[in-house]
């Protein structure tokens, strides 16, 4: 009599305790974020050949043996199989609390290690590192003037006094539609009409401008390279009685700054002002044209005054310098104006200064290829008014709050009303997820099964999205987990019987030899 039952029913409780230990570990995680259940596959052992009679009448008509007779071995696990499918989302309230939707890692590193995890609850430690529990650094790219760095740590840069601030940024575009609905000219010349009002500003005296010497002003904010601001005022004044104007209408305007702030080193009469030009209206009393100019000597003197320079979006700039609180130039910047019409070429039809035009249109020096926005300067009649302003540039400003996107962007929100792009979170995936061996806290590391990690972009073909404020459940199936349990019970408990009852047989085996 073989002793092979007991090894058989020996190694399938053996193995079935290892079932459960799995079922067991998977109860004991139903609560961890991003665990991952797992199943333990079986299979059978080896088989061993026994000797098989021949089979006459009921068998082959020659005696043959039917078959090939086996005796299995028991049973060994096969395979651990952990099931990467996605866990249920669970509202969280801190924004650094993080999920994917979809396909894809988070990839954390520490001392060199690299790691790979669906937990997403992380935190910002006190050297500024987004980290996890157990002090790996989850990794992306920097993001610096809108341009991504190489992967690494994700990490807020902080000032000595531990703050986080946005670097000041000068003013260099701006942008103002307005409605002209005067038809006064307040500020008149008969040689040079298109100029009244820059002739007529004296910086030397308060105010360089009369109220009664325009029909319509507005203000304008502008930064300079510390992040002050500045007001610059922009006039305006209908031109009447010009030869070629046809079934056009024109209105001068300047551009200024108190002369008191002006860093350009000028004295005199042309203190503050910045530029000069002309805004030209259709039959319909739709911006059409403009002509801008700005002073390269002396502001006072018009011959001074040549065809404004473009900017690249085609609109026309002039340049400015600002006395900080110690009396001390900022450096120049340029700031495009921008009043509804853009210049594709960026040339003007003509070079001539500002002394050459006289009361002429055909002399201006107009646009190339205007094109007009969505919203333009107007000159409907009526009350004249502001119907839109704004400009780039910001004074300095401290982080306030994080938001992140779908996309796994991280964006600042700072105290000066401003948000920047700061870091873009990596996802990723690997050739064989169910090659990733665990490392414990949550954590899964490559191996030669799952192949290299392959790093990709969030919200992207084939990775997942990130869910901010939501953390990723364990996908552990309870009721499933329960009924597995079970089965692996009774099977533990059969192959027990399996021993008892082969040792009552070799008992009964003795007995008989008595």
């Amino acid at each position: 009599m073989g002793l092979t039952a007991l090894y058989t029913g020996a190694g399938g409780m053996k193995t079935l305790a290892r079932g459960m230990q799995v079922v067991g570990n998977n109860l004991a995680n139903v609560n961890t974020i991003g665990f991952k259940q797992q199943m333990a596959l079986y299979q059978d052992l080896m088989s061993t050949g026994v000797a098989s009679a021949s089979v006459n009448g009921a068998g082959r008509a020659d005696g043959a043996a039917v078959g090939y007779a086996q005796l299995g071995l028991g049973v060994n696990v096969a395979d651990i199989r952990t099931i990467q499918q996605q866990g249920a989302f669970d509202l969280a309230n801190e924004v650094t609390d993080l999920g994917i939707g979809g396909i894809g890692f988070f990839g954390v590193s520490k001392d060199g290690v690299d790691h790979y995890t669906r937990a997403g609850n992380f935190r910002f430690d006190l050297n500024g590192y987004l980290v996890d529990p157990s002090g790996f650094r989850l990794q992306g790219r920097t993001i610096t003037d809108g341009v991504e760095g190489s992967t690494g740590d994700i990490q807020l840069t902080t000032t000595e006094d531990g703050h986080i601030v946005m670097d000041p940024a000068p003013t260099q575009n701006v942008r103002l539609i307005t409605n002209l609905g005067s038809s006064t000219d307040y500020s008149s010349d008969d040689t040079n009409p298109f100029f009244a009002l820059a002739q007529k500003w004296d910086g030397s005296q308060t105010p360089p401008l009369g109220d009664g010497a325009y029909s319509y002003s507005s203000a304008i904010h502008v930064y300079d390279e510390n992040g002050v601001s500045h007001e610059l005022t922009v006039y305006f004044d209908s031109v009447q009685d010009v030869s070629n104007a046809g079934s056009n209408s024109y209105f001068e305007f300047i551009v200024t700054m108190p002369a008191s702030e002006d860093g350009r080193g000028l004295s005199g009469a042309g203190q503050g002002l910045l530029m000069s030009g002309t805004l030209t209206f259709g039959a319909d009393n739709t911006l059409m044209d403009m002509s801008a100019y700005t002073p390269t000597g002396d502001p006072a003197t018009l011959s001074n005054w040549s065809p404004a320079a473009f900017s690249t979006e085609g609109f026309p700039q002039f340049s400015v310098s600002f006395l900080d609180s110690t009396g001390a130039a900022t450096t120049a910047q340029d700031i495009s104006l921008d009043m509804g019409l853009q210049n594709a070429s960026g040339t003007w039809n003509t070079t001539s200064n500002a002394a050459a035009v006289g009361n002429n249109a055909a002399n201006l020096n107009g646009m190339t290829t205007a094109s007009g926005a969505s919203s333009s300067t107007t000159a409907y009649s009526g009350s004249s008014s502001t119907l839109l302003t704004s400009q780039d540039g910001y004074a300095q400003g401290y982080l306030m709050n994080l938001d992140i996107d779908r996309n796994g962007i991280i964006s600042g929100l700072f105290s000066n009303g401003e948000s920047q792009d700061m870091f873009h979170i990596s996802l990723y995936r690997f050739n064989s997820e169910f090659g990733l061996k665990r490392e414990g806290s949550n954590h899964f590391s490559a191996t030669a099964e799952s192949g290299a990690a392959t790093e990709g972009v969030p919200d992207t073909e084939n990775y997942g999205y990130i869910a901010s404020k939501a953390l990723e459940q364990s996908n552990v199936d309870m009721a499933r987990e329960f009924v597995t349990m079970i089965t692996t019970q009774r099977g533990f408990q059969s192959n027990s019987k399996i021993i008892t009852t082969q040792d009552q047989m070799i008992q009964q085996a003795l007995q008989m030899k008595r």
